[in-house]
Formats: C-alpha cells, sequence, structure tokens
C-alpha cells in the first residue's frame, strides 16, 4: 500500500493550515463586507 504511506502526516501537516486559511478568509470576508 504504498500509496497510502505517509498519507497521514501529510494530513496532520495539511489540516491545521487549511483551518486557519479558512478562518483567516472568513474573517477577513466579514470584514471587507462591512467597510
Amino acid at each position: 500500500m504504498a500509496l497510502f504511506r505517509g498519507t497521514l502526516p501529510n494530513m496532520v501537516r495539511i489540516v491545521p493550515y487549511s483551518a486557519v486559511m479558512f478562518t483567516t478568509y472568513e474573517a477577513a470576508k466579514e470584514f471587507l463586507s462591512a467597510l
């Protein structure tokens, strides 16, 4: 199963980054729409 080797470490790296980027994007969108 070489295809799945390294999937978990990769997800551990990507998921927090995606969560931060999504939260930042949503906050910026809400802030800029209020201007």
